[in-house]
């Protein structure tokens, strides 16, 4: 298990994409959900400014990670990689019956728009998803910040995901859907 002491920055960050799952015990899971929905299973993880998304269907397995480069990951099953940097759009059709779409967004903000989000996130956090405030990350007085919405539909699931960066004043946005063909 790692622990981070140091806010992880941006550029420090990466996306992965795995058609496997990943042991637990690789991560500092601050929060977790696992849920049953129609044919398949999911189990979402925060893990510090980061986060891991299992979907299991089909007998297959896809796993999407944004997590610090470093993070010490198995290679096998690695499918896809890449850094954050701006907008990006990343698509996967697998045999058996799943098709992935990501797509992130790297938004610098100002002071008060961090926090407007930052408040606007904690008040959706108590209704509903997955929040994590991470006190031991902040910057003068704003604090980071990952929440984790997710909506699960039969065939379907929708998982919209923001990590809120208050060192390098910007928010990765994340969009995921998993779906499956009958």
């Amino acid at each position: 298990m790692a622990s981070h002491t140091k806010q992880v920055l941006l550029s420090e960050l990466m996306f992965r994409l795995f058609d496997r799952p990943v042991h637990p015990e690789l991560f500092d899971i601050y929060n977790s959900r696992r849920f049953f929905q129609g044919d398949y299973e999911a189990m979402l993880w925060i893990t510090g400014c980061s986060h891991v998304i299992s979907v299991f269907a089909h007998g297959q397995c896809l796993t999407e990670l944004v997590c610090p480069s470093n993070q010490l990951l198995p290679q096998r099953g690695l499918v896809d990689h890449f850094d954050f940097r701006g907008e990006k759009n990343h698509q996967r059709k697998l045999i058996g019956g799943m098709d992935y779409f990501f797509s992130s967004q790297v938004e610098p903000v100002s002071d008060n728009l961090y926090r407007k989000v930052h408040d606007d996130l904690k008040k959706m956090g108590k209704k509903r998803g997955m929040l994590v405030s991470h006190s031991q990350w902040t910057k003068d007085d704003l604090t980071a910040l990952s929440y984790v919405d997710y909506e699960a539909r039969v065939e379907e699931l929708h998982v919209h995901v923001f990590h809120l960066l208050p060192e390098q004043g910007v928010i990765l946005k994340t969009q995921s859907l998993f779906s499956l063909k009958r």
